[in-house]
């Protein structure tokens, strides 16, 4: 099964949490564990993430660009959580 996020990207449907392309980048056994074997939870979070951070990544690069530091600090401390 697969779902589409709005940017037009493929997500597995992540069936066991060692999964190669995706442990590759991010480690989603504390996600699989949060969610108690709902894998609609998961695909949630996962959709959330992609839709999110490329979002928040040109946030940083403006604030950057722009010397704004409290902005990228805020930016920065609110992506956090999404990747530990």
């Amino acid at each position: 099964k697969h779902i589409r996020s709005d940017a037009g990207t493929i997500i597995e449907q992540v069936q066991t949490p060692n999964k190669k392309e995706i442990d590759a980048l991010f480690n989603l056994d504390k996600l699989i564990q949060m969610s108690r074997g709902n894998e609609q939870f998961v695909l949630k979070m996962i959709k959330l993430f992609v839709d999110h951070t490329p979002v928040a990544v040109e946030e940083l690069k403006t604030a950057y660009t722009n010397r704004d530091f409290e902005t990228l600090a805020k930016v920065a401390h609110r992506t956090k959580p999404s990747i530990d």
